[in-house]
């Protein structure tokens, strides 16, 4: 599973593209008006979904000048932006943010209850905060683990409802989970996504660096739905998917 995507990358777009953006067109249920924040963007394509589903603003935060340079190099809606620190976001948006989303990032922080914190304070009273984490029994707690170094706080369940439970009030739980293919589109799907990445790999090395090729659109899959979480797939789910209305 990659840790940071983007949408003209060849290896991983194809077959995780989906569930990144599904989360993000669920957000829109919520994220109608008013100043957003997306805590954790990458290159920005759900924060510019948000930017042109009836968001104010959208301000779009990353610590990696990286990609945040590449996404102020993609094209998006003039009501949108990107900064490197929530402080310089915060300064921009001074009466407080009406929503922040934080889509496969809590798992990353070393202190995740104190940036949960620091969000709640530049959220106006009554402000939403939705946030996705991968569900650690499914993954590093699993009973045949998945190591991930980049993972320093996968939460189970009750982690997760524990740190938001400090400055918020949970109104929403859901899951994102796999959904079962029909054996037979799978197989064309993943002939046809074999066939791409063989050409890019092949590509990649005649060329001795990588070489991006997008996929066409009609190659995501769709391989997760998010549904109300249940208490008894609290355990075994894939991704928790909280909203939460800032005390």
């Amino acid at each position: 599973m990659p840790e940071r995507i983007t949408p003209t990358d060849a290896d991983w777009w194809p077959d995780y593209g989906w569930e990144h953006l599904q989360r993000y067109a669920f957000a829109t249920r919520y994220c109608t008006s008013g100043h957003g924040l997306d805590f954790g963007c990458g290159v920005g394509y759900g924060t510019e979904i948000l930017a042109r589903s009836g968001a104010t603003t959208m301000t779009g935060v990353d610590i990696d000048a990286a990609i945040i340079a590449a996404a102020l190099d993609r094209e998006h809606p003039v009501n949108a932006t990107f900064q490197t620190s929530l402080e310089t976001a915060t300064a921009e948006v001074p009466a407080g943010f009406d929503f922040a989303v934080m889509f496969e990032v809590i798992e990353h922080l070393r202190e995740p209850r104190a940036v949960l914190a620091e969000l709640a304070d530049r959220l106006k009273p009554g402000g939403l905060l939705i946030v996705s984490a991968p569900n650690k029994l499914r993954f590093t707690g699993a009973p045949d683990p998945l190591a991930n170094d980049w993972h320093l706080s996968e939460p189970t369940y009750a982690d997760l409802h524990a740190w938001v439970s400090d400055r918020f009030d949970v109104i929403g739980e859901y899951e994102q989970s796999d959904l079962r293919l029909d054996s037979l589109d799978y197989v064309v799907g993943t002939l046809q996504r074999s066939w791409v990445l063989r050409l890019e790999r092949g590509l990649r090395r005649l060329f001795g660096r990588p070489l991006v090729i997008p996929p066409p659109a009609d190659l995501l899959v769709r391989k997760t739905d998010i549904l109300p979480l249940i208490l008894e797939r609290r355990g075994i789910c894939r991704q928790f998917i909280f909203v939460a209305r800032r005390r």
